[in-house]
């Protein structure tokens, strides 16, 4: 009986936490040609994107408040037969926030609230990417609160 009495205070407490709306972003680069070396693709200052936002949940990219990264997806393709992308972001805090993508597809990685990438205003999210022969692009997309 006692557990049965517990149930309504799970469910209370569930409905009652703060779900905070998660806004998107996504960006994409034209067609670069494979040369077999690690292309650098920056999204930040002189950055060679085309900055596009996703709907439903996209705000405004604001680079000049930090960005709390709940989830980043990059995808690679194009006419290769083989390479590799991989994301991250640079800075103090830096560290790759994707799995490597090989050959072609999508990786994403999701990020628990208190495990969360913090990217300070000064920092930036880059992709690298690499393929022998032929032409790759890649797609970035991120799912963040900001304050």
């Amino acid at each position: 009986m006692r557990s049965l009495l517990a149930i309504p205070a799970i469910l209370f407490s569930v409905v009652a936490m703060a779900v905070v709306p998660l806004k998107s972003a996504t960006w994409g680069n034209q067609q670069i040609n494979c040369d077999g070396s690690d292309q650098l693709m920056w999204l930040g200052p002189n950055a060679a994107w085309n900055t596009n936002m996703v709907a439903p949940g996209s705000g405004p990219w604001n680079p000049a408040n930090a960005v709390t990264v709940r989830r980043v997806c990059v995808s690679h393709f194009g006419s290769f037969t083989d390479g590799y992308a991989v994301s991250g972001h640079v800075g103090p805090n830096g560290d790759l926030v994707t799995p490597y993508v090989i050959n072609k597809g999508t990786q994403c990685m999701t990020y628990d609230a208190d495990a969360a990438v913090v990217v300070l205003p000064y920092e930036y999210f880059d992709v690298h990417a690499s393929c022998n022969s032929g032409w790759h692009s890649v797609i970035l997309q991120i799912w963040y609160t900001q304050p």
